[in-house]
């Protein structure tokens, strides 16, 4: 592993950016741990190969990505933050709706990230409306929110781009549910590249 890296995979609800997070935690034997700030107490998954993913991806049926943190980016940069000072990882990886960030706050993470020599991935997924739909139902019995993902996922892809940020967009479509690992795994190697 050759540097410090941030990773954010971000997708609508029902892209699978969840079930690529649990899997690849589980793949590398996990455990959960709190890490207590200033202001909040956060749950992180810490792996065995030196990376630490913001959320809870323990045993539970449903997971509790970076999105469940209630103060949004602020909670998540004071995360950040903390697991650098105790942990020093190789990678810090969180998941987010896309709904949740906008660019500009993805901008302010960024630049602490740099003030900390990490540097920043972003992974977007895309998902067709079909395979979204069947997604969010299989997971809650509810469709969930009209689908706006891809042209919200290239608009703010596309501009943190043309700010020179490190995103590339990913159609998950043809991923098979035991294998979103891969998409993790992949996105992890890229990024320390």
């Amino acid at each position: 592993m050759s540097r410090n890296v941030l990773i954010n995979i971000r997708g609508a609800g029902g892209s699978g950016k969840t079930t690529a997070v649990k899997q690849y935690c589980e793949l590398h034997n996990f455990k959960t741990e709190q890490v207590n700030s200033c202001s909040e107490k956060f749950i992180i998954s810490v792996l065995e190969n030196n990376v630490i993913v913001m959320g809870d991806y323990g045993k539970r049926r449903t997971c509790l990505g970076a999105d469940t943190y209630k103060g949004g980016m602020k909670d998540i940069m004071d995360c950040f933050v903390e697991v650098v000072n105790e942990y020093h990882p190789n990678a810090i990886l969180y998941e987010h709706r896309l709904s949740s960030l906008s660019g500009r706050s993805t901008l302010e993470l960024i630049k602490l990230a740099k003030a900390y020599d990490y540097s920043y991935f972003g992974l977007f997924l895309e998902i067709s409306e079909e395979n979204r739909k069947r997604n969010m139902y299989k997971r809650s019995g509810k469709i969930g929110k009209k689908f706006y993902a891809e042209n919200a996922s290239y608009r703010i892809a596309n501009n943190l781009k043309k700010s020179g940020v490190n995103i590339e967009i990913l159609n998950i479509d043809e991923y098979k549910k035991e294998d979103m690992w891969r998409i993790v795994d992949d996105a992890v190697r890229k990024a320390m590249e």
